[in-house]
């Protein structure tokens, strides 16, 4: 008679954890609901956006972040008087404002940052 319980409790203790990985298995399968998103009725305002004429002035060649100047070569043409503001562009977005001092070598102008971040390879043209 002992023997019998013995048995029945044997199998008790095997079902047991089969019982616990279904259950755990039915848990991390099931799915997971997903909720809506509130689509906002708020209108985006509308900046002024301003893109450059076509006609590039000069190109950034060298970047001084530390004392907040930038190089610019005048490829085709040369360097505008000193003075000039010029408008940097990357991929026809305006990322900085330069100003041009007097130190210049033939077609190459030192111009200082006055806001932006330009990079090496961006776009000049005259305010």
């Amino acid at each position: 008679m002992i023997w019998l319980k013995n048995a029945t409790i044997l199998k008790r203790m095997r079902l047991t954890p089969l019982i616990f990985a279904t259950v755990l298995m039915g848990a991390g399968c099931a799915k997971h609901l997903t909720y809506p998103i509130a689509v906002s009725t708020v209108r985006p305002s509308i900046e002024t956006v301003i893109t450059p004429s076509g006609l590039e002035l000069g190109r950034i060649t060298q970047v001084n972040v530390k004392y907040w100047f930038v190089v610019v070569d005048f490829v085709r043409r040369n360097p505008p008087p000193p003075g000039t503001r010029l408008i940097c562009y990357r991929r026809d977005q305006p990322v900085a404002t330069l100003n041009l001092t007097e130190s210049s070598r033939g077609r190459f102008a030192v111009a200082d940052i006055l806001d932006g971040a330009p990079r090496p390879g961006d776009e000049t043209q005259i305010q």
